[in-house]
């Protein structure tokens, strides 16, 4: 029986030609000056940047774990692979090398816990999304979804019922925002009853406990962008499209239910804002740089950048400070309190002044 493999968006929305990538999977898109494809970042990738991920790493440990309990031969080879190794040996000239058993071993590694998640069917709620996805499009295109299993009629009733007289504007179209520089797809565009406005809408068929701010960050972002053609055209969103409120179609693909519930782009967009900066800090280089000694020592006797200044700047207060701090006699206090114009005096140093007497007094009464 051969396989029928179903297009992808891409090739379906530009009429059988993909849109290229580059080889990060990131879409190539021609500026808006136009010129050649310039990377941008996938709308996903962004968002991300504030995710928390500490359920999701948590819940893969889980499924490797439970993989390598069912795959004996994939528990044996992770056994065979044994520790970690250094990540540098030294050679025979006793000089500090990169060990290439060490890109060899998290290689093999990666391979050996990538099949035991999958042994644990960690991706077979994914699989399921992903169909349910493509059966949802084609109702909203009021295309024949073909034969569907039994398990799955309940699934695209509940979907039907849900989005029952929604006008669906556009249905998974490739957009970009420039001034981002980001690229993705919302699901939709849909006009609701009730709804005095347009508004982006996004499908999930997993659980939406999680991942509520990267949702409204993804929308966030899908509204304030184009509409992108291979030839490099944009075309504009509805100009009453709404930019506060977006909708979230969670399809339970477990339960068979679904539920549609608002969700906040306001918010979202104020996140995205944050989002690139953290990326901008992420990508930030020449933070840490090997230490040079001085050539000459610094001087011992204390700065004088304070005297005769009628305003300290804050280096000269702080030189001001460190010198009363230090006085060794009361008469050095007093030549420092001379050398200073009154209006560049204050109270604090008149506090630290009157400290360090009372310590040069004590010491004098002491010794």
């Amino acid at each position: 029986m051969t396989a029928v493999v179903e297009p992808t968006w891409e090739e379906t929305e530009f009429g059988g030609l993909a849109l290229e990538r580059d080889r990060f999977g990131r879409p190539l898109v021609i500026p808006p000056e136009g010129g050649r494809p310039v990377p941008y970042t996938r709308v996903t990738t962004l968002v991300g940047a504030l995710e928390d991920t500490y359920n999701l790493g948590r819940w893969q440990q889980r499924m490797v774990a439970h993989g390598l309990s069912v795959r004996a031969d994939l528990l044996l080879r992770v056994n065979s692979l044994g520790p970690e190794p250094a990540k540098f040996l030294q050679d025979p000239r006793g000089q500090w090398v990169a060990n290439p058993r060490h890109q060899a071993w998290k290689q093999d590694m990666d391979e050996a816990c990538e099949a035991a998640s999958e042994a644990a069917a960690a991706h077979a709620k994914a699989t399921v999304g992903t169909s349910l996805h493509a059966l949802a499009e084609r109702m909203d295109r009021s295309e024949d979804v073909g034969v569907v299993p039994q398990d799955y009629l309940p699934h695209l009733a509940a979907y039907a019922e849900a989005t029952d007289g929604w006008e669906h504007l556009q249905i998974e179209r490739f957009m970009v925002n420039d001034e981002l520089k980001t690229g993705g797809t919302p699901d939709r565009v849909v006009r609701v009853p009730g709804y005095d406005r347009p508004m982006i809408a996004d499908l999930k068929t997993g659980d939406v406990t999680y991942g509520v701010g990267k949702m409204a960050m993804q929308l966030a972002v899908y509204s304030r962008s184009e509409i992108y053609e291979l030839s490099g055209q944009r075309r504009p969103l509805p100009a009453d499209l709404d930019l506060d409120t977006g909708l979230i179609i969670a399809l339970d693909s477990t339960r068979a239910t679904c539920e549609v519930f608002e969700i906040d782009l306001h918010a979202g967009w104020q996140a995205v804002l944050l989002a690139v900066q953290v990326r901008r800090w992420r990508s930030k280089r020449g933070l840490m740089t090997p230490y040079r000694a001085p050539t000459t020592r610094p001087s011992a006797s204390p700065s004088l950048s304070w005297r005769h200044q009628p305003k300290l700047t804050e280096a000269a207060d702080a030189d001001l400070r460190r010198a009363l701090a230090r006085a060794e006699s009361t008469s050095e206090l007093e030549e420092i309190w001379r050398s200073v114009e009154a209006t560049a005096w204050t109270s604090v140093h008149t506090l630290i002044a009157g400290q360090r007497k009372a310590e040069l007094i004590k010491a004098a009464q002491d010794g």
